[in-house]
């Protein structure tokens, strides 16, 4: 979990929040590993998640509540005020009450102004997902999209990229979509296949469960998905070369500097360049968002033998040589520049 709490901490804009839930077993420890990646200053609550449920009697209090961490990357961060309705035993039902400076002392003063409520307390009373909810998916910690709603009501503007480095479900990414926000997701599994993926598809064409009624979602929009090439397949196509340039034979024999993927390279000899061919390796490789992903640049058009990016460049896939197109480097060797 901490290297993707610190490349989320690298990635968060200036007026950005974080929010981490982990369960009662696990809580202290995201706790710590925040308060290592962010300031003291950075941190805003400890949100309670309260959830009524079927208690058995046992030798321990009943567990009904989750605990979420919420930090900021600086002190511009966006924040919404939300409130919650006045308890039915307030004085003023319906009236909102004013502070005001009288003879130099702080009184509060009852006004005719129609109230807004109480300003909402760090503790959240929001109903698990019911058994038989279509809302549910299968996936043990799947979070109700009335949750992952109020956090968005808390800290998004129209113009928020939401991103979720542990997508399980996908109940981030459906509220973000359902909500009209940019978003990515992330994460590593079979549940990406048989559980994720098929939620986000039905969210597509009008899925009405969750908070799709509340704010009149109907479908549509659309999302790219990358299956991306895993560590393991990385190393097991590297070619392992003793270095010996020091005394330190661990870091020499890493493969931190030794090439990679070294079955994609057609070599012209006679030319004296290096061919990338990338179908070698995967059949179905997606060349033109490997290169954008790459390069940063956005594409313009795509066609059967190149990539047009925004900017006027382009990428012809039989001439990709390290030669023509240095900067590709990086997708074959360590540590490239």
């Amino acid at each position: 979990m901490e290297n993707r709490v610190e490349i989320a901490k690298q990635l968060l804009k200036k007026d950005s929040s974080f929010f981490l839930h982990l369960d009662p077993k696990a809580n202290y420890l995201g706790r710590m590993l925040l308060d290592k990646h962010f300031s003291h200053d950075d941190f805003r609550n400890e949100i309670i998640w309260y959830y009524r449920r079927w208690n058995i009697a046992g030798k321990k209090l009943a567990a009904n509540h989750d605990t979420i961490f919420w930090y900021v990357n600086g002190q511009k961060y966006h924040y919404n005020q939300l409130y919650i309705p006045k308890s039915e035993k307030s004085s003023a039902q319906g009236k909102a009450w004013k502070s005001v400076i009288v003879n130099g002392v702080r009184k509060s003063i009852q006004t005719d102004e129609e109230t807004k409520g109480v300003p909402m307390p760090d503790m959240w009373e929001i109903s698990m997902i019911n058994p038989v909810s279509t809302e549910r998916v299968g996936f043990s910690t799947q979070k109700p999209e009335t949750l992952l709603k109020r956090i968005f009501d808390l800290t998004v503007n129209t113009n928020s990229l939401i991103s979720d480095f542990f997508s399980g479900s996908g109940t981030t990414l459906s509220v973000a979509h359902k909500l009209k926000h940019k978003w990515i997701g992330s994460d590593i599994g079979e549940h990406y296949y048989s559980v994720l993926l098929p939620r986000m598809k039905k969210v597509l064409v009008g899925d009405k469960a969750g908070i799709s009624d509340e704010v009149d979602f109907k479908g549509g929009g659309f999302f790219k998905y990358y299956e991306l090439e895993q560590y393991e397949e990385v190393l097991a196509k590297a070619q392992y070369q003793w270095q010996g340039k020091d005394e330190n034979q661990v870091e020499q024999y890493s493969f931190l500097q030794d090439q990679k993927l070294l079955e994609a390279i057609e070599i012209d000899y006679e030319k004296k360049n290096a061919k990338v061919v990338f179908e070698k390796l995967y059949p179905d490789v997606d060349m033109a968002e490997t290169l954008s992903n790459l390069s940063g640049k956005h594409i313009k058009q795509i066609f059967e033998d190149k990539v047009v990016f925004e900017d006027g460049s382009e990428v012809i896939y039989d001439e990709m040589t390290f030669e023509k197109y240095p900067w590709i480097k990086p997708l074959i060797w360590w540590n490239s520049k």
